[in-house]
């Protein structure tokens, strides 16, 4: 399983494909979501 970690300046985005893609059956975990690229980083 891969871990995926969404990042968008947008927060409805980050809600949106969160819940609206299956990550389960791609086999992907969403392990977090961040706002933007300096907070993607530190996590």
């Amino acid at each position: 399983m891969y871990n995926v970690l969404i990042v968008d300046d947008e927060p409805v985005i980050c809600e949106g494909l969160c819940k609206i893609v299956d990550w389960n059956s791609y086999n992907f975990n969403v392990i977090d979501t961040a706002s933007n690229g300096k907070d993607a980083w530190k996590r």
